[in-house]
């Protein structure tokens, strides 16, 4: 360092969102995009390194995201802020249309229909991330039996129990958020 020139003690300025909220898309829990950047007074931009990435999924509930910058002295500062995922769409209802039928006797008629229901984020989206996630059946079946009774501590439990053998942490992880929002 030039002995003329005066020491950077100046760590960068990082400009980083505030809270972002998103619904989710499915019950994986949606893909989220934000912008990070960082300015220095000495070096100018400045690369941010956050925990999270843009463009990367974030499962249902709240992430914090922390963003560093480093200039070329040393100097380091940081921000954060929450992602938070939500499921806030009521399941979509099909039914038929208006019926009409003959009446077959003094108390009207019996009428047969089916209506459907669907929803993005819901045991029956977590039941295809394990089907695509574990190829064991046993284990498999051990963890679809809790989530379609509804046993949803030992469903927890459970897959905490599999992270490291049968699932990663990331994937216990996201399955835990899902199953604490049933």
């Amino acid at each position: 360092m030039n002995p003329c020139e005066p020491e950077d003690t100046t760590a960068p300025v990082i400009t980083a969102p505030g809270s972002l909220t998103e619904e989710a898309t499915s019950a994986a829990g949606i893909t989220v995009s934000f912008s990070v950047s960082a300015e220095d007074d000495v070096d100018g931009a400045v690369t941010p390194s956050c925990s999270r990435a843009p463009g990367t999924i974030f499962a249902l509930g709240t992430t914090e995201v922390t963003c560093t910058a480093t200039d070329a002295a040393g100097n380091t500062s940081e921000a954060a802020f929450d992602v938070i995922v939500q499921d806030t769409t009521p399941p979509l209802l099909t039914v038929p249309g208006d019926l009409s039928t003959l009446a077959t006797g003094a108390a009207g008629a019996a009428v047969s229909f089916s209506a459907t229901s669907s929803d993005s984020v819901d045991p029956e989206a977590i039941e295809a991330l394990l089907r695509g996630w574990i190829t064991n059946r046993g284990v498999l079946n051990s963890l679809l039996v809790k989530l379609q009774y509804g046993s949803y501590g030992a469903f927890g439990n459970e897959a905490e129990a599999l992270t490291g053998t049968w699932l990663t942490p990331e994937q216990a992880a996201e399955l835990l958020a899902l199953v604490a929002h049933l």
